[in-house]
């Protein structure tokens, strides 16, 4: 999936959810765009809209069009880059081909309320909803730990 796919199914559910949660290997123009530090461990990318981006030490990259993440401390990789490798790791072939996110929604405190979590799945064209039986393992694997 690209960047441009990110920023729009986050504009289209953005009333909802806050964030949209993927494995980096799973972003094809990650090291293409021009990212630029805006705190540590954020990286912010100018388009269309301004999209901010958050590696947690599995592999999963965070993205938000908000400036702020209410996550509390997290072990954060030193470059978006460097999250690509933590992710096949996680995966470890669990997912074949398969690209999945999650759509998280308002935290409350520092842990995420589990009713505003939606899964999705990207057919290299679209995002669609996915249940299908690797909905556990990526709840799991997906969310970042805080």
């Amino acid at each position: 999936m690209k960047l441009g796919e990110i920023v729009d199914v986050l504009k289209r559910y953005e009333k909802r959810y806050r964030f949209l949660d993927v494995f980096a290997d799973d972003v094809d123009d990650l090291n293409e765009v021009p990212w630029e530090t805006s705190e540590p461990g954020i990286f912010r990318y100018e388009a269309d809209r301004t999209l901010y981006c958050q590696p947690f030490d599995k592999g999963v990259l965070r993205f938000s069009l908000e400036a702020k993440s209410p996550w509390g401390k997290i072990a954060v990789l030193g470059a978006v880059g460097a999250a690509v490798g933590a992710a096949s790791e996680t995966k470890g072939g669990t997912l074949g081909g398969l690209v999945l996110g999650m759509l998280v929604g308002a935290a409350i405190g520092d842990r995420v309320e589990m009713n505003r979590i939606m899964a999705l799945q990207h057919d290299g064209a679209e995002w669609k909803l996915y249940d299908g039986p690797l909905l556990p393992w990526a709840k799991k694997s997906l969310l970042p730990q805080t």
